[in-house]
């Protein structure tokens, strides 16, 4: 199967490019190898390549610069979306986009399943909800998929800023009332080659399994990182980001299990081998 991936230098999309080589025929482009948000160039290397799948792993998720720049935020989430959909369905291939849990607004006090009703209080969820009808109204054939707390071994997620942050400083504030499922983009990238190669269609939800905040996460990092470093637990109103967060966005892989199986780990044994085959130094920076 001929493949491209918009976005294949992100955390998620380097991961997935080299795991779907191993089978397929992937073309994967970086932001500046294809903007998503230019119509025309878009255009011209989807109708050069006409692969049979098209995976959006593009996106804009600096979530609390999207409330300041959000003509950037909406131009990248939406436009680009409507773009790489439009062509998609052009072409008579498949779409596969990767959203996220914000676009929910964390009322629930039980995990969101696929049929839950987004309704984001940020404007980076906005956008990603407005991503999610682009690709339901646009194309006729389409993967939806949800994640929440992605992480890797790539730099800018929440792992490598907890774990520099630790060795700086002796002491971290981290929030306790935000509630989610961390995720290993190792593991969702095996789960969206096995959806892949399984040929579904729909909207799915994937994230590590089981629930904790942000403190209690942090924690675990620095502790597996074996980095002396007290991470002290505050609350949203204290930490006062520029977003508003969920307090609860959880998603329950329900159509996962229901199809292909949920083999994603509870979120601590994922943690827990990810520290096991990534080498941390602990010494702090003088």
């Amino acid at each position: 199967m001929k493949i491209l991936i918009a976005g294949s230098h992100g955390q998620l999309g380097n991961i997935l490019e080299k795991k779907l080589k191993e089978s397929h025929q992937v073309y994967g482009f970086s932001s500046t190898e294809m903007d998503i948000t230019n119509k025309d160039r878009v255009f011209s290397v989807v109708k050069e390549i006409l692969p049979h799948l098209v995976i959006n792993c593009a996106s804009y998720n600096k979530v609390d610069d999207a409330e300041k720049y959000k003509e950037i935020a909406r131009a990248v989430n939406v436009t680009g979306t409507i773009n790489l959909a439009d062509i998609t369905q052009h072409i008579g291939a498949k779409m596969f986009h990767v959203s996220t849990d914000y676009v929910f607004d964390g009322t629930k006090n039980s995990p969101y399943k696929e049929i839950d009703h987004p309704s984001p209080i940020n404007y980076y969820g906005y956008t990603k909800y407005l991503s999610e009808k682009a690709v339901q109204e646009l194309c006729n054939q389409y993967i939806l998929l949800r994640t929440s707390w992605l992480y890797s071994r790539q730099d800018r997620n929440f792992v490598s800023t907890m774990i520099k942050l630790a060795k700086e400083r002796d002491n971290v504030k981290v929030v306790d009332d935000q509630i989610g499922s961390p995720t290993n983009a190792d593991e969702l990238s095996d789960t969206i080659k096995r959806l892949i190669d399984n040929d579904c269609y729909g909207v799915f939800h994937c994230s590590g399994n089981g629930a904790c905040s942000w403190y209690e996460f942090a924690s675990r990092i620095v502790q597996l990182a074996n980095i002396p470093c007290n991470v002290e637990k505050i609350s949203s109103k204290e930490y006062k980001q520029q977003a508003k967060r969920p307090k609860y966005s959880v998603l329950d892989n329900y159509n996962l299990r229901h199809t292909i199986g949920d083999e994603m780990k509870d979120w601590e044994e994922s943690l827990e081998e990810f520290f096991k085959t990534k080498t941390i130094k602990s010494e702090r920076r003088n």
